[in-house]
């Protein structure tokens, strides 16, 4: 099978790249109307050169100063160069220009090709040879293959050919694995067919009949029929030029800076994180807040660079940036990307793409600067680890992570690193919430210290309900995040929590000299009385206080085992319910189950009334006493009439 790699031409405009091109494949990459009659490259074509073992996809791009962002558009995804340099002009301003794009784009290998050899002799190619060396001094095409060819004569052809064929094998293999992604460099309407797209494979593959997304719109369409090279195919992977027929989409919705990709891989944001490395010549004026224009895959798009710190990256100045978009983009991590000013238009610089989905990060904030250094230069469990810590509470996505951080077993790393400790999981409704476990530390000693706060400002309350925490970690996503928190504090003992709500363990309710002794009042009240204690609201009336107040006297009580709370009565009115609410003696408690087991346990079984009786109780505490004796497992209910239950019948 062969291999597809895709290069890219670079130079000066009327240096020769379309006619060379023509000279090597046959192709004539000029198609406009306007190319042809000014002779010059106007926008991208693109030609085939092939191979027995291997088929090399070219990319002509436009040499113009004017016409800079179409050749940022042609330089998405290329795997190797040709810089194109006439012999007759030598180096010039886009030569230069062209030869700093791709060194900023992160390319490892190239040839260069001095053009119009036929026009000049060889004392003057001796000197542009010299110009060129100096150009690509300490760069990627510092030792590329230096072949002198004139496409007119056809003089030097086989050799560039040869040397393209051997700087190709040079070129590492490329994982053909993780999401099909393809920028837009065109669209147009097929008569009979609709929309046609045409890009540039940078990622996976696509087949006739999938499903994809048009991004960052999001809509929806299908492969109807894929072309590489005007031949009808199946599939198109990484690495090849690609036209797309769609359905579900005009083509009038299309345009360039879009990108095909599969469903879900690609998220929109307006926040990115990069390494900045500057232009030769930009780096003692460059500023932060500085106004660009970002260029990435084949998108233009304007924003402001805001530098964070300073980095090595080889011999050039590196910078560790956020860049803020007026729109949205939809980049992956490790894209490459260039930059050139608003006001002034010259190249500013380029880099790589850190988080495509990015957080605000101040300048001061050594951490997560920390964490950026790791994402940018760590492995896969070092990148996981350092996206989990920088997104904090936000949510996250293991099965996104080949687009943000270059993982494609997303959920298998994330199991490691959960088994590691590293990252602490926690299940919310449907969904697996994964936290650092640093961030996870903070939340839980955040919530510690504001349950302490909560006990503080009410003393009287045993447990503070969940909903009253919940306004100090709005900002968890999702909500129910604070919850399974809560559930994992509990299972390690930290906290008690129930129904009521969530307690510290080491809280001690301070009373005054006053309720101290109104609660010694109830709980002598509540012994006294036996079977048939005061509910709330007569110790309310009585001490002529208010009822939550009693209640959390008498529930202090109960945390202290002195007292035990009956169930409520059925009430539609919650303070009703409040007021009618019992709590019986501990004492008095024993008292009752030794006295059923001695009454009931040969019996099949007694009612409501009958309990009434034997007790001598009104209804009003014979039924939250019944059904006090099920919730302990004494008793168990059986229609309208109960009995001791067999396990309780042993233990007796």
């Amino acid at each position: 099978m062969k291999r597809n790699l895709l290069l890219g031409t670079a130079g000066h405009i009327d240096h020769g790249k379309t006619a060379l091109i023509k000279a090597l494949t046959g192709i004539e990459t000029d198609r406009l109307p306007e190319e042809k009659r000014r002779g010059i490259t106007v926008d991208l074509g693109f030609a085939v050169l092939k191979y027995d073992d291997l088929a090399i996809g070219i990319v002509d791009v436009p040499g113009h100063e004017g016409l800079i962002k179409n050749m940022l558009a042609g330089a998405t995804g290329i795997d190797l160069a040709l810089l194109v340099v006439a012999a007759d002009e030598s180096v010039m301003p886009q030569t230069q220009e062209h030869f700093q794009v791709l060194r900023l784009l992160g390319l490892s290998t190239g040839v260069i090709a001095i053009t119009k050899c036929d026009l000049v002799d060889e004392k003057w190619l001796a000197l542009v040879e010299e110009e060129v060396a100096t150009l690509v001094s300490d760069s990627f095409l510092q030792d590329a293959p230096v072949v002198r060819v004139s496409a007119k004569t056809g003089a030097g052809l086989d050799d560039l050919r040869a040397a393209l064929h051997a700087e190709a094998h040079h070129i590492a293999t490329r994982d053909p694995d993780g999401p099909f992604r393809m920028a837009i460099d065109r669209s147009f309407s097929s008569s009979g067919h609709g929309a046609v797209v045409t890009g540039s494979v940078s990622s996976g593959s696509a087949l006739v009949g999938d499903g994809l997304e048009l991004m960052p719109q999001g809509i929806s369409v299908q492969v109807r029929a894929i072309e590489s090279h005007s031949q009808s195919v199946d599939m198109v992977g990484r690495s090849q030029r690609a036209a797309l027929n769609l359905s579900g989409v005009h083509y009038r919705d299309i345009g360039r800076g879009q990108t095909l990709a599969s469903v879900g891989s690609l998220q929109p944001s307006k926040l990115i994180t990069v390494i900045f490395e500057t232009s030769p010549d930009r780096e003692l004026r460059l500023k932060s807040r500085t106004d660009v224009k970002f260029y990435a895959g084949t998108a233009e798009h304007v924003g402001q660079l805001r530098l964070l710190s300073t980095t090595d990256s080889n011999t050039r100045l590196a910078h560790y940036a956020q860049i803020e978009l007026r729109e949205d983009v939809c980049v992956v991590w490790n894209q490459p990307y260039i930059l050139r000013g608003l006001s002034e238009n010259v190249l500013l610089g380029g880099g790589w793409i850190v988080d495509p989905l990015a957080y605000r990060i101040k300048r001061s904030d050594t951490y997560r600067i920390q964490k950026i250094r790791e994402l940018a230069t760590g492995d896969e469990e070092q990148r996981m680890t350092a996206i989990a810590a920088l997104a904090g509470s936000r949510n996250w996505d293991a099965d996104t992570l080949s687009t943000r951080i270059g993982v494609v077993s997303g959920k298998v790393t994330a199991d490691r690193l959960i088994s590691a400790g590293v990252l602490r999981s926690f299940k919310c409704g449907n969904l697996r919430r994964l936290l650092h476990h640093e961030v996870n530390d903070f939340f839980e000693s955040r919530l510690l210290n504001k349950l302490l706060e909560e006990h503080k400002s009410a003393p009287l309350q045993s447990y503070i309900p969940l909903g009253r925490l919940k306004r100090s970690f709005s900002y968890l996503d999702p909500p129910s995040l604070l919850e399974a928190i809560v559930q994992q504090l509990a299972e390690q003992n930290r906290v008690l929590y129930n129904t009521e709500g969530l307690a510290h363990p080491d809280w001690r309710g301070q009373l005054t000299a006053g309720q101290s002794e109104v609660s010694r009042a109830m709980i002598t009240a509540c012994l006294e009385a036996g079977l048939s204690p005061p509910n709330v609201g007569d110790f309310a009336d009585h001490f002529s206080l208010k009822e939550d107040e009693i209640e959390s006297l008498l529930q202090l009580a109960v945390d202290s085992e002195v007292l035990v709370r009956l169930p409520d009565k059925e009430s539609r009115d919650r303070k009703a319910a409040r007021r009618a609410r019992i709590f019986l003696h501990r004492a008095e408690e024993q008292k009752l189950i030794n006295r059923v087991r001695t009454l009931w346990a040969l019996n099949e079984g007694w009612t409501v009334s009958e309990f009434r009786e034997a007790f001598g109780l009104s209804r009003k505490y014979a039924v939250p006493l019944c059904e006090y004796l099920d919730k302990l497992g004494i008793t168990e209910r059986t229609g309208d009439r109960r009995r001791i239950t067999p396990q309780d019948l042993h233990v007796t």
